[in-house]
């Protein structure tokens, strides 16, 4: 679930998060369930680690007329640059409005219910 600017996470997903060193601020939320209030369960997830340029604008196909705001949209194919995290587990792509993760990380939330994972080849808008 995605509040603005926010990702909503369990506290599971935050634990390995946390075990991956990831540069994130996780800020804590009160939720009710059927009358129950539920303190420490969730969390807002701000990813601090912001990438603005990992984008490979030359062979990624998108719609153009917001990049002066350094925004991509209608994006029907995403090419990212050589290495384009570098040693950081997850970042926030600010291009595209959405979050990466590297290989090891993915492999660990893969396992987490209720994440999805998309393939930067596979990304569309």
């Amino acid at each position: 679930m995605m509040t603005v600017p926010f990702y909503v996470v369990s506290r599971r997903f935050v634990e390995l998060l946390v075990s991956h060193n990831c540069d994130c601020e996780y800020l804590p939320l009160e939720a009710t369930y059927k009358r129950k209030v539920l303190l420490g369960e969730f969390f807002a997830l701000n990813v601090l680690n912001i990438e603005k340029s990992a984008a490979d604008l030359d062979h990624s196909i998108f719609d153009r007329r917001l990049l002066e705001f350094g925004l991509m949209r209608d994006v029907e194919k995403l090419v990212l640059k050589d290495d384009p995290m570098g040693r950081a587990p997850i970042a926030y792509f600010e291009e595209v409005g959405r979050i990466a993760v590297n290989e090891a990380l993915a492999e660990d939330l893969a396992l987490l219910t209720g994440v999805r994972l998309v393939e930067p080849k596979a990304f569309t808008s």
